[in-house]
């Protein structure tokens, strides 16, 4: 959102017709307002992100499973099926965890951050309106002001008159908007904390029933245990998505010792 620079320089009058205090009150109010809703678009852009990061994860992790199920290992040792079977359940368990987790946040969180975020268009637009009702009082100020400087003849006693009466709706008109903004702002700035306040205690729910978030990497670590001593890889840590890349090649390597694999898969059930 663009900086809205108050107050303007156009048609200034002598006489000054908004206090100081009043306009930097008024600055103060309305640019905390604009760092909050800065701050509530980036956030509901991260929590967007985090949801389609964590169905990604569980999508990986299904398809890891069945890759492993795919594998000649399980066509000739029962008990490496039976363990893979086993992963696979876990790992369909956690997908669908997450989805149900996901559609939580989606509800509890993204919804009311969008909600929320749809009432500063309507601010925005007041502030311009009391803007504008700003320059015309200045205007007429300054036209009432010219008007009395001149020498009280007929013609401008009646100009006069009629400025004064053109001034007077004006002003109304401005003092209203701007009472009800300096009103209106800080309360609105105040509410959103009870506002969020649910929505991030739903979302701390949801995150402490989800499955160990190192699931997938402790899975690289036993997995490729074999493949980073035989073969030469890297073994430190590696992100999860290395893990499926890693998996796509099993069938092309060498067979690995099957102990190495059973207490990989070992490991992954009494993680999960």
């Amino acid at each position: 959102m663009s900086t809205l620079r108050i107050p303007f320089k156009i048609g200034q009058p002598k006489k000054q017709i908004v206090p100081k205090t009043v306009e930097r009150d008024f600055e103060r109010e309305y640019g905390k307002l604009q760092q909050l809703e800065e701050q509530t678009k980036r956030l509901q852009k991260d929590m967007r992100k985090s949801t389609d990061a964590d169905l990604a994860m569980s999508k990986s992790a299904v398809k890891i499973s069945l890759d492993l199920l795919s594998n000649p290992l399980c066509e000739q040792d029962q008990d490496f099926l039976n363990m893979v079977t086993a992963l696979d359940t876990a790992m369909k368990r956690m997908d669908a965890f997450n989805q149900e987790k996901v559609n939580q946040i989606q509800k509890t969180v993204i919804e009311p951050l969008k909600k929320f975020g749809s009432v500063f268009p309507s601010l925005n637009m007041a502030v311009k309106r009391r803007e504008q009702a700003l320059q015309d009082y200045r205007r007429l100020q300054a036209k009432v002001e010219k008007y009395e400087e001149k020498e009280k003849t007929g013609p401008v006693l009646a100009k006069l008159h009629q400025a004064r009466e053109e001034l007077r709706p004006v002003r109304d008109d401005f003092e209203a908007k701007n009472k009800q903004l300096l009103d209106e702002m800080p309360r609105f700035y105040n509410s959103r904390l009870d506002y969020f306040q649910p929505s991030f205690e739903s979302l701390i729910r949801a995150q402490v029933r989800r499955l160990p978030p190192l699931l997938p990497w402790r899975m690289a670590q036993h997995c490729f245990s074999w493949w980073g001593g035989g073969c030469g890889l890297r073994t430190s840590p590696a992100p999860p998505h290395t893990l499926e890349v890693g998996l796509a090649t099993f069938s092309h390597h060498p067979r690995p010792p099957q102990h190495c694999l059973r207490g990989g898969i070992q490991a992954l059930l009494v993680v999960g």
